[in-house]
C-alpha cells in the first residue's frame, strides 16, 4: 500500500528500470510483457511529466491517479494496459500544452476534473476508468485549442511538440516513439552553431566557405539580430543524430537535398515537422534562386548577396508567423480524428 509520498517515489524509481512493465498498475500487464517499445515510450513519457523542473502544478492530478491505483487494487482491477497507454499519452500532451502556456504559474492552474472523477460517488468500475480517460482527453483538447507556438527555441519543448506532431497514432491514441537524446538531436537548420556562423557552399566541383556574420558587416546591431534569429524556433528541426552530424555547416540547398535522400533511402516520408520547414523554405523566392545557382556557376559575391536576402526573408516576422501557424495547425490536425 504505502502512503501518497512513498507511492509516488517508488513509482518514479521504477521508471528508471528497463525491466519495469507496469505490473503493479494494470490488471493485464502480464499479457504485454514482450511489448518492450511500448513500455519504453510509457516510461519516458511518465518521466518527462514527473521530472520536468520548470512547472509543478500540472503534475498533481497524475500523482493522485497513480496513488489511487497503488494504495489498493480496487481501481487497478479495471485498468487495462491499453487504457493506461491512452491515459498517459493524453496526459503527456496535456502536460506539454500546460508547460507551453506562460499563464500557468500558480495553484489556481491545478486541474480538478480528474480528481473529481477519482473521488466521486461512482465506485471503482469500467465506467469510472472510461470516465477518467474521457476527462483527460477533454483536458488535452481544452489546452490544445488555445495552444500557441513557442517562438524561442526550447529543446525539451521541441522534443515533445514534434513527438506529438510526427509520431502520434490517432487510431491507437498512442505515440509510437519519442524524440530524445542520444538518438535524435537538434539541427541548426539555417544558422549554424559555430562562432562565425560559417556556411559551406557546394556546387559541382566548387566549394567555398563564408561567414554569415561577415555578410552583415559584423555590425553590433545586426549581430544582435542574428543572435535572435539563431535562438528562434524557426532555426531548428529535430533529426536522427547520424543525419544531423552529417549536415554540419552545409548550405541550406545541400541540407534539404541530403535530408530528402536520407528518408527516401529508408523508404519513409519526411516527418511532418521537417516537411513543414522544408516546404516553407522551398516557397521562398530567394531559396529558389539559390537552388538554381547550383548549376549556374555564379560568382561567390552573387551567391552571398542572395544568401543574405534569403536569411532576412526567412526570419522576417511575417515568414515566422506563417511557419508557426502551419506548425500549430498540423499539431491540431494530428488529434482531429481522436475525441
Amino acid at each position: 500500500m504505502g502512503n501518497y509520498g512513498e507511492n509516488i517515489i517508488n513509482f518514479t524509481n521504477n521508471l528508471e528500470r528497463t525491466s519495469y512493465k507496469f505490473e503493479n498498475i494494470c490488471n493485464d500487464a502480464s499479457h504485454h510483457l514482450t511489448e518492450n517499445s511500448s513500455h519504453e515510450v510509457l516510461r519516458k513519457m511518465l518521466q518527462k511529466i514527473i521530472l520536468n523542473p520548470s512547472v509543478q502544478y500540472y503534475k498533481f492530478p497524475l500523482f493522485m491517479f497513480l496513488h489511487y491505483l497503488l494504495k489498493d487494487d480496487s481501481l487497478k482491477i479495471y485498468l487495462s494496459y491499453s487504457i493506461f497507454k491512452k491515459f498517459v499519452t493524453n496526459y503527456y500532451a496535456y502536460s506539454f500544452f500546460f508547460i507551453s502556456d506562460s499563464k500557468n504559474k500558480n495553484k489556481s492552474s491545478i486541474d480538478h476534473t480528474i480528481l473529481d472523477e477519482l473521488y466521486n460517488s461512482v465506485p471503482p468500475s469500467n465506467t469510472k476508468i472510461n470516465s477518467l480517460l474521457s476527462t483527460v482527453k477533454n483536458l488535452r483538447n481544452q489546452y490544445l485549442g488555445s495552444y500557441k507556438q513557442f517562438v524561442k527555441f526550447d529543446l525539451e519543448k521541441a522534443y515533445a511538440l514534434y513527438s506529438l506532431m510526427d509520431n502520434y497514432i490517432s487510431a491507437d491514441n498512442f505515440i509510437k516513439f519519442l524524440y530524445d537524446l542520444p538518438d535524435y538531436n537538434k539541427e541548426h537548420f539555417i544558422l549554424h552553431a559555430n562562432s562565425d556562423i560559417n556556411i559551406t557552399w557546394k556546387e559541382n566541383n566548387k566549394e567555398f566557405i563564408f561567414s554569415v556574420k561577415s555578410l552583415f558587416n559584423n555590425s553590433p546591431e545586426m549581430l544582435a539580430q542574428l543572435n535572435n534569429y539563431r535562438k528562434s524556433t524557426a532555426n531548428y528541426i529535430i533529426l536522427p543524430a547520424n543525419l544531423n552530424s552529417s549536415l554540419d555547416q552545409k548550405d541550406i540547398v545541400t541540407k534539404i537535398s541530403a535530408i530528402k535522400n536520407y528518408y527516401s533511402n529508408l523508404k519513409q516520408s519526411l516527418p511532418k515537422h521537417v516537411n513543414i520547414f522544408i516546404s516553407h523554405i522551398e516557397s521562398n523566392e530567394k531559396y529558389i534562386l539559390l537552388k538554381k545557382f547550383k548549376t549556374k556557376n555564379k560568382t561567390e559575391d552573387t551567391i552571398k548577396i542572395i544568401y543574405k536576402e534569403f536569411i532576412n526573408e526567412y526570419f522576417s516576422n511575417e515568414s515566422q508567423r506563417q511557419l508557426y501557424e502551419k506548425l500549430e495547425q498540423t499539431l491540431r490536425n494530428s488529434f482531429q480524428n481522436n475525441h
